[in-house]
């Protein structure tokens, strides 16, 4: 009897074939669509239901691997380290990493126990912050491959990967920022500048992006009272050292005529400065700022509304200067003779008030004229009156006599408008007047009525 040796040879390929599925939430099994991304959407991501069957008792593990990153319609490609992932599931074997963690070129993302047991695993891909991205459609590629473990059996799922980006222009203040442009206590006929604002400039638009800043009335107070535009005025400094010259307030200034690129400019200092008018009223006037990038077809993209406001104080002051801005106030009669009238001489005497009362404006003597012998002048000696005003306003029409008492030199219009009038006065002394050396003080004040 010859015995008979029978040898079966099984080739691999007749065992069971490995499989892998690939669902997403989004995508379904034919893409990773991660969705879209635009100024209110800060986070987009992807939910894939990974199942995995070796096809074998043996240990496996699951790779993923980007053949392609993410890029747009311009050929710009997002880092794949820009995509977060966050993997759950495979409770039987161990998951290479926990939480979140970036994407690379090539991840192992699970390895099965020793007797390859089917699982299934969720992993999440997500991506944050439109604006750090150029807008565009991107689309990628990613390949997930099973693997046995010191094994040939192979099986690869290559999907495509798609994310949309809006575009992003957005303002915004930085932290240490004013929140309004805002005048204090800006007097009449002073120069005042406002706390410069600082704009934080974000965008993923590709090209240059005109600012502009408009304002759809001038400041004005509870009465409707307005200031003029041309009282304001803005300059700029850019972070590439770019500046914006200095130009007057408008309904429409366009700041930045010849655009900016954002990736080139990161903020943009505003400084605000006012010359007050003279007459401007007392009051509390607001408007409000808004700034604007025109160009990005979204009239409602990169939009940032600012309160403006100047606080006018109520002033009423009044002021005696010399004739001349070269001279000193003061009269000063150096050759007086007895009985005989002198030259006239002149001060000018200025009221600044905002308030929109009539006022008046009086005149006094502080002491009497008397001699440093202690000789004394009578009151009638020194002659006064006030001409010249800059409007029409009643003035006394003839000199009198100044006395110890209040006299009436000015009274305003009902509105009570600032003013500019000059007092003239000369010396007329008695034939008995002894010689010497006579002083005293004008006293000018200026009260409602």
């Amino acid at each position: 009897m010859i015995p008979l040796l029978l040898a079966l040879l099984v080739p691999e390929t007749a065992r069971a074939a490995a499989t892998l599925a690939i669902t997403g939430r989004r995508g379904g099994s034919t893409t990773i669509d991660l969705g879209e991304l635009d100024a209110s959407q800060y986070t987009t991501f992807e939910e894939l239901t990974i199942n995995v069957n070796p096809g074998t008792a043996s240990q496996y593990r699951l790779t993923q691997a980007v053949m392609k990153p993410l890029t747009n319609e311009r050929g710009t490609a997002i880092d794949p380290r820009r995509i977060i992932m966050e993997l759950h599931g495979g409770t039987t074997g161990t998951r290479r990493f926990q939480g979140t963690t970036p994407m690379t070129s090539v991840t192992e993302l699970y390895v099965s126990n020793r007797t390859g047991t089917p699982e299934q695993l969720t992993l999440i891909l997500s991506v944050s912050a439109a604006e750090s991205f150029e807008s565009g459609t991107y689309s990628g590629l990613l390949t997930y491959t099973v693997q046995v473990v010191n094994g040939t059996s192979v099986k690869n799922v290559t999907l495509p990967i798609r994310l949309r980006v809006q575009p992003v222009v957005s303002l915004l203040l930085a932290d240490n920022s004013p929140r309004r442009v805002t005048f204090e206590d800006a007097k009449p006929g002073d120069t005042i500048n406002a706390k410069p604002i600082r704009l934080l400039v974000r965008s993923n638009v590709r090209g240059a992006l005109q600012l502009q800043q408009s304002m759809d009335a001038p400041p004005r107070n509870d009465a409707g009272q307005e200031i003029p535009w041309a009282t304001f005025q803005v300059v700029g400094a850019l972070s590439n050292g770019g500046s914006i010259p200095a130009q007057p307030l408008a309904p429409t200034l366009q700041l930045l005529p010849t655009g900016i690129h954002p990736e080139e400019v990161q903020w943009i200092d505003l400084g605000y400065t006012a010359n007050i008018p003279p007459d401007q009223r007392a009051g509390s006037y607001r408007s409000v700022l808004e700034f604007a990038f025109s160009g990005v077809g979204n009239p409602n993209l990169g939009r940032l509304k600012l309160p403006f406001e100047v606080i006018v104080p109520e002033v009423m002051s009044i002021e005696v200067l010399g004739e001349t801005t070269a001279e000193q106030p003061q009269f000063l009669f150096p050759r007086v003779m007895p009985g005989e009238p002198t030259p006239i001489q002149s001060l000018r005497v200025q009221v600044q008030v905002n308030g929109g009362q009539p006022y008046v404006v009086f005149q006094q003597l502080s002491r009497p004229l008397v001699s440093k012998e202690g000789n004394r002048l009578p009151e009638e000696s020194l002659i006064c009156g006030a001409g010249a005003t800059l409007d029409n306003s009643r003035l006394p029409s003839s000199m009198a006599p100044v006395s110890l008492e209040r006299q009436s030199v000015y009274r305003s219009n009902v509105k009570g408008t600032s003013i500019q009038f000059y007092v003239s006065c000369r010396m007329r002394v008695p034939s008995t007047s002894l010689a010497g050396t006579y002083q005293s003080s004008l006293i000018y004040t200026v009260t409602p009525f």
